[in-house]
C-alpha cells in the first residue's frame, strides 16, 4: 500500500539509505572476516592433502606449483599464498618468500603464521635486528607457542644473546614432541658453541641425536665441537658415522679430510677431498693444496694455490702470509712460495 503522506515517505526513504551505509561501513571495516566467510561457502582450492604429501617427500618446487595453480582459481586464498611462501622457504629461494609473506601480512595482518615466517626470512637473510621485532611480537600474542619461542630464541642466539636464549630453551616444555625437542638440544648446543663450552655443546649434539635427529649436519656439528675440545679421534669417529648413514652428504667428507691431515695423514685426506669437491659446490682448492703440499707434490700445491690468488687477488695472499707456515709448512721458505705471497 503507497504511504498516502509525503514527509513519512521522505522519512522512509532516509531511514533505508542510512541502512545502506551503516551495512556498507559494517561490511567494509570487517572485510577480512567477510571474505574469510565466504571463502567457507566457497570450498577449499588448494588440495591441501596431496599439498603434505608433496612436502612429506620434499617435493617443494611440485608443492610450489600446487599453489600457483590454486591461485589462479582465486588470486587471494590466504592458505595457497601461505602455503607459497612456505614452499619458497623450504626451497631457499628467501628473497622470494620474504617479498611473499610481506605482501600475505599486509591483506592479513593478524595472521601470525606469515609474520613468524616473515621473521624467518629476515632471520636467513642476516637481519636478525629486524627478525627479532617481529618474533618478539608473534611471541607475546601466542605465548604458549613453542615454535614461536623456539624461533625468537634462535635469532637471540644469533645476535649473540645466549644466555637470553638458552633460558628460553630451558623454559620450554615439549614432553610429547619430538621434533620440538631435538630443536631445543640443538639449540643449546649451539649457544654453549658459540660460548666455547664445546663439552656441553657435544652433550646436547648427542642428546638431539639419541632423539631421533636425522638430519646430518648435527653429526657434522658434533665432530666439529669435540675437534675444538680437543678430542681429535672422537671427531673422526662422529664424521665417518655420518659418512656411512648419508654416503652423499659432503661436508661431512671434506671435514674426515681435515681431521685425517692434521693426524699426518695426507693421502688419505685427499682422497676424502677428492670425494667431498664430487658431491659439494665447494671445489676445496686450499685443502687440496695442503695435502699436496705434505704429500711432497710441491708444483700441484703451488699450482692450486695460484688458481685461487687469481680468483681472490691480495686477501688470500695476506690469510698466506699469516697461516703459511702453519697450513703450508713443506713450503714456508721456498722462493716460488714467497714470491706467490709477497707479488
Amino acid at each position: 500500500m503507497p504511504i498516502p503522506n509525503s514527509i513519512l515517505y521522505a522519512i522512509t526513504l532516509a531511514v533505508a539509505g542510512g541502512a545502506l551505509i551503516i551495512a556498507g561501513y559494517w561490511l567494509g571495516s570487517h572485510r577480512h572476516r567477510w571474505r574469510r566467510l565466504l571463502s567457507r561457502f566457497q570450498g577449499a582450492v588448494l588440495d591441501m592433502d596431496q599439498l603434505f604429501a608433496l612436502y612429506d617427500a620434499h617435493l617443494y618446487d611440485r608443492a610450489l606449483a600446487l599453489c600457483d595453480q590454486a591461485l589462479i582459481a582465486r588470486p587471494e586464498d590466504q592458505e595457497a599464498l601461505f602455503h607459497r611462501g612456505l614452499s619458497l622457504v623450504q626451497l631457499e629461494r628467501y628473497d622470494e618468500a620474504l617479498a611473499a609473506f610481506a605482501a600475505l601480512t599486509l591483506r592479513h595482518p593478524d595472521d601470525l603464521r606469515a609474520l613468524h615466517q616473515l621473521a624467518f626470512c629476515l632471520f636467513r637473510s642476516n637481519l636478525s635486528h629486524g627478525a627479532l621485532a617481529y618474533m618478539d611480537y608473534v611471541a607475546a600474542q601466542e605465548p604458549g607457542d613453542i615454535g614461536f619461542a623456539l624461533s625468537r630464541a634462535d635469532v637471540l642466539s644469533d645476535l649473540g644473546r645466549q644466555q637470553d636464549a638458552l633460558e628460553i630453551f630451558s623454559s620450554v616444555s615439549a614432553p610429547d614432541e619430538k621434533d620440538a625437542q631435538v630443536a631445543i638440544a640443538w639449540g643449546k648446543a649451539t649457544c654453549y658453541a658459540r660460548q666455547g663450552q664445546y663439552d656441553q655443546a657435544a652433550a646436547q649434539y648427542r642428546s638431539a641425536l639419541e632423539l631421533g635427529c636425522d638430519d646430518p649436519e648435527c653429526r657434522l656439528l658434533l665432530s666439529q665441537v669435540l675437534q675444538q675440545s680437543g678430542k681429535a679421534d672422537e671427531a673422526l669417529e662422529a664424521a665417518l658415522r655420518q659418512i656411512l648413514l648419508t654416503p652423499d652428504f659432503g661436508p661431512c667428507y671434506a671435514q674426515a679430510a681435515r681431521l685425517m691431515l692434521e693426524a699426518g695423514d695426507p693421502a688419505q685426506a685427499l682422497s676424502y677431498l677428492e670425494q667431498a669437491a664430487a658431491r659439494m659446490d665447494d671445489p676445496l682448492h686450499y685443502e687440496k693444496a695442503r695435502c699436496l703440499a705434505a704429500l711432497g707434490r710441491k708444483d700441484e700445491a703451488l699450482e692450486a694455490l695460484k688458481l685461487m690468488i687469481v680468483q681472490q687477488s691480495d686477501g688470500l695472499r695476506e690469510y698466506l702470509r699469516q697461516q703459511g707456515e702453519k697450513d703450508f709448512p713443506a713450503l714456508w721458505g721456498d722462493p716460488q712460495f714467497d714470491r706467490l705471497i709477497h707479488v
